[in-house]
């Protein structure tokens, strides 16, 4: 999610539309001994799943390591959702299977953004 955001920024473009299943992992935070280490109390799953855009949260756990794998449909504010990290502890990092719509901020013209490429394709008007 990080290099689509910084992909997105190169071409002018930002995300309007999330349709998809993705990936949370913990939200980076400084400890007391000043190293940047996952945050070890994220929301619950269940706090997560209330949140506006989200359908469904579920916890998934590997070797101590927590991660959520939260889904959506339509989300009209994708930088909102997004930025779930904000309120909720959580910072979205990938996507399992999603359509991310970029767009200009002055136009309606839509962008999609594959997970088999690398390349932005104009979608085109129905």
């Amino acid at each position: 999610m990080h290099d689509l955001r910084n992909q997105a920024r190169e071409h002018d473009l930002i995300p309007v539309n999330i349709d998809g299943v993705l990936y949370a992992e913990p939200m980076p935070v400084e400890n007391d001994a000043g190293e940047i280490v996952p945050d070890d109390d994220p929301e619950p799953a269940s706090v997560v799943a209330e949140a506006d855009p989200v359908q469904s949260a579920h916890l998934i756990e590997d070797d101590g390591e927590q991660r959520l794998l939260v889904t959506t449909t339509g989300v009209e504010s994708a930088i909102d959702f997004m930025e779930l990290d904000g309120p909720y502890g959580w910072m979205l990092t990938e996507a399992k299977e999603a359509q991310i719509r970029l767009a200009p901020s002055t136009s309606g013209v839509s962008f999609l953004l594959s997970r088999s490429t690398s390349q932005l394709r104009r979608l085109e008007r129905e």
